[in-house]
């Protein structure tokens, strides 16, 4: 071959090339930021769950405490988030379990369930709080917040 051949040549291969370039380098950037736009969305259901729970611990039946406790197993689904769900289905059982009892049941028991309530939020809140960046320990989380009296 010539060396004008073997310059057409990679002149052509670098025109193919630049085309490809500019065609696929924006759709390859559009991927990127849309991943990046669903990692944050994701991210922030998760903490608006996280603050909700975090702000409305003193109010339980509040009704955005209550959405917030049933998007959890919705949103917090991956792997590493398993020991959230667990600790979410011990108080969601919990709750069942006190919703269940007679009214004379709940009148003798009432201490002890709202006690074991209080301990299953707070190892709720507190694992969801490490896996979002917080560093909340249980006695903060069950002690820290105004109640109404």
């Amino acid at each position: 071959m010539t060396p004008e051949i073997l310059v057409g040549i990679g002149t052509i291969v670098i025109a193919v090339l630049t085309v490809i370039a500019i065609i696929v380098a924006p759709m390859i950037a559009l991927n990127v930021q849309r991943k990046a736009d669903e990692d944050r969305e994701w991210k922030n259901r998760k903490l608006w769950i996280f603050k909700t729970l975090m702000s409305n611990r003193s109010t339980r039946l509040n009704p955005a405490f209550v959405q917030a406790l049933n998007m959890i197993d919705i949103e917090f689904t991956a792997a590493p988030e398993k020991g959230i769900r667990d600790a979410w289905k011990k108080l969601l059982d919990h709750y069942n379990e006190w919703g269940g009892k007679t009214p004379e049941q709940r009148k003798v028991e009432e201490d002890r369930d709202f006690e074991t309530a209080t301990s299953l939020l707070a190892e709720l809140l507190v694992k969801m709080g490490k896996q979002l960046g917080y560093d909340f320990d249980k006695v903060y989380v069950k002690k820290a917040c105004f109640r109404r009296v």
